[in-house]
């Protein structure tokens, strides 16, 4: 049952090919159109042509009003980026490694006006002073290690708080090619956070929902062995701080979810810490060697009101069946 409901939601949001809101606070804000499905429309990056299907299936160009829409997240994967759902301000979050601009959300909603350039006044230099020294940002300090857990990570069996869970992904993908990385996760700690503390860490501040609320989740997050298996046809080789696991959403024992998670664009968020605890993070990966690496983030989680709310990671290999794919974890 839960996958045939999961596969109306991603008909509806295949253009994107990431996760939204769902039944949960998507009414009044999803509109209903007509559209037609193109799989003639190739979309080519670089001189290659990018295979636009995931898990779910095909996610073929949709011609809609005379525009093509395609997936947001094969072209940016294709052009080095990676592609992320927030669902803090319902938006679609595009990240390169030639950015450098910083991925929070804008306080003022994106309005902003250019400052015409002023002509500097004459100065008499002023005596100076030595500026204080800043001392050298320091490393995150690991956690003490999770004891692993004997649950087998089922809806029906979910991962204790505080227990750790260890996996093996397989991530394959034409352009960046395929990597095999072990997982070591754990949710050491679950505290409620307020829609103005989520604007004081940046962001656009979430509007008010009956039905949803947010937490801010401390993990522990051990990668072992990440391996490219095989080099992708882009020519070039996948950043080390891409082999993180994939945090799909929430899900209830009533069976509402909401898709989405937000692990970077903070400070103290899983992302930035394993920025920090790199000693170079474009560490990429090659054919032949390993890496591995332990931290301890945030990731800012919505959840469904009121009800018993279960974390949901999901595997990333497509020889997996749907239903089989799902990690879930408890928040309580």
């Amino acid at each position: 049952m839960k996958s045939k409901k999961l596969l109306v939601v991603f008909s509806v949001i295949a253009l994107l090919a990431v996760g939204v809101s769902t039944g949960v606070y998507a009414a009044g804000v999803a509109k209903k159109i007509s559209a037609y499905q193109n799989p003639g429309i190739k979309v080519v990056v670089d001189g290659n042509t990018l295979n636009l299907s995931n898990h779910t299936g095909s996610l073929d160009p949709i011609v809609y009003n005379g525009n093509s829409y395609v997936p947001a997240k094969a072209v940016a994967e294709a052009m080095g980026g990676a592609v992320t759902w927030d669902p803090a301000s319902s938006s679609v979050i595009i990240t390169t490694g030639a950015a450098s601009q910083d991925n929070s959300f804008p306080t003022d909603n994106g309005s902003s006006t250019t400052p015409t350039p002023a002509t500097p006044a004459p100065t008499t230099p002023a005596p100076t002073t030595p500026a204080p020294t800043t001392p050298a940002p320091t490393k995150p300090t690991p956690s003490t290690p999770s004891k692993p857990s004997s649950n087998k990570g089922t809806m029906k069996d979910p991962i204790g708080l505080g227990a750790s869970f260890t996996y093996t992904d397989i991530r394959r993908h034409d352009s960046l090619g395929d990597v095999s990385i072990q997982y070591t996760f754990a949710i050491k700690k679950v505290e409620p956070i307020s829609l103005d503390a989520i604007e004081s860490l940046g962001f656009v501040k979430p509007e008010k929902n009956d039905k949803r609320e947010f937490v801010m989740l401390t993990v522990d997050l051990k990668v072992n062995n990440a391996t490219l298996l095989k080099q992708g046809t882009g020519g070039d080789y996948p950043y080390l701080t891409l082999s993180t696991p994939y945090i799909w959403g929430v899900e209830t024992t009533s069976d509402n979810y909401i898709v989405g998670g937000r692990e970077f664009g903070f400070e103290g968020s899983l992302d930035s810490n394993i920025d920090k605890v790199l000693d170079d993070p474009f560490t990429k990966l090659h054919i032949g060697d390993s890496k591995s690496y332990s931290v301890t983030g945030k990731v800012l989680l919505p959840i469904v009101k009121g009800e018993e709310n279960l974390l949901v990671l999901q595997r990333e290999d497509d020889t997996l069946d749907y239903d089989e794919s799902f990690i879930y974890f408890k928040l309580k």
